[in-house]
Formats: C-alpha cells, structure tokens, sequence
C-alpha cells in the first residue's frame, strides 16, 4: 500500500528471488494488480562476488518471465504490456530513480 499511496515509494525485489522464488512470482502478478509498474523495480543485490550477482540475476529474469507468461496466458496482460513491464522493472525505473542515462 505504501508504494500505491506515496510517490517516493518503490516497491523492490531484492533478495526475494533467492529468498523464495516462488513467492517472488505471486509477489509480483499481485503488486501489477495494485500499483503502476514503474514502482516495481525487479532486482537488487548487495552480494560480493560477480558469480553470485549473475546467478540472483538469472534467477530474477526467470522469476520475472514465469510470472508475466502465466499473467498474459490469463488474459490479464498484453505480450506487448509483459515486454514495457520487464523493461522498467530491470532498466527504465532505476534509471529513473538514479539519474541514469542509457
């Protein structure tokens, strides 16, 4: 509710995906039912070694794409709405957020 409410909030899913991957993927076909997808930012890490940054990113891009494929086989989303979703949440929203430029 918070990152529905407050401008400022984002809601992250950092570490969830190696937490539990399964609810990383009811976590997020909730959160596009309750918040626009540019609040969703889809990974973070703090890990120490490039092996395991690539492994939690394989894992988050897997999560994300099981959860948008069951999603648009529902009829709730688009292919085209999956693919605008999957590139603000692991690339336009942290831009956003950081002041990044491409």
């Amino acid at each position: 509710m918070l990152g529905k409410i407050f401008s400022n909030v984002y809601l992250n899913m950092s570490w969830i995906h190696i937490i539990s991957p399964i609810a990383s993927r009811m976590d997020l076909r909730e959160w596009l039912r309750m918040v626009p997808y540019n609040k969703i930012i889809a990974f973070g890490d703090d890990l120490q070694h490039v092996e395991t940054v690539y492994g939690h990113i394989k894992m988050a891009c897997q999560n994300f794409a099981i959860a948008l494929a069951e999603m648009i086989e529902e009829g709730v989303i688009s292919d085209s709405v999956a693919c605008d979703v999957a590139q603000a949440a692991f690339h336009d929203n942290l831009a956003k957020i950081y002041g990044l430029s491409a």
